[in-house]
């Protein structure tokens, strides 16, 4: 195979990926902001564990990590400006992987990553994650329980 078609290959694939997988960039992005904001503001460990979550969720490594870190600041003001609007957002975008088991437990163990990064997996955390798992119909016992050691 000549090496410009491999290269054109390698291109039409990693664009399609990133087609594919957009709306799991933003509802990963959503989540992990909302989770983020819940406590008041965005420490720098929970944008840590952001990047984190960025380089290792191959479903994301496609994508330029500036336009993700630029969406999931976009998530975190509008959530801190009007938290129940920011959170209905968030909620719309997850529904989307509601069948989607791989997908949606993903998602929901990148947001309690984000609780955990500070060291206080706080109640209205654990609720966040909750409704989370609620919303993608998932059991929310066994993914907080599996998602990190204690």
């Amino acid at each position: 195979m000549p090496v410009l078609f491999k290269d054109l290959k390698k291109a039409l694939t990693e664009e399609l990926n990133r087609f594919r997988n957009r709306h799991f960039l933003r509802a990963a992005m959503a989540a992990s902001a909302l989770l983020a904001t819940a406590d008041g503001e965005v420490q720098i460990s929970e944008l840590l564990a952001r990047d984190y979550i960025l380089e290792n969720i191959k479903e994301l490594a496609v994508y330029d990590v500036h336009k993700a870190v630029d969406m999931f600041r976009s998530y975190a003001d509008f959530i801190q400006k009007d938290s129940q609007a920011g959170k209905t957002a968030v909620y719309e975008l997850l529904v989307r992987f509601s069948g989607d088991a791989l997908h949606a437990t993903l998602l929901v163990r990148a947001a309690v990553l984000i609780a955990k990064a500070d060291g206080n997996f706080n109640e209205p955390e654990k609720n966040l994650i909750a409704e989370m798992c609620h919303r993608l119909k998932i059991d929310a016992d066994q993914t907080i329980c599996t998602a990190l050691p204690a």
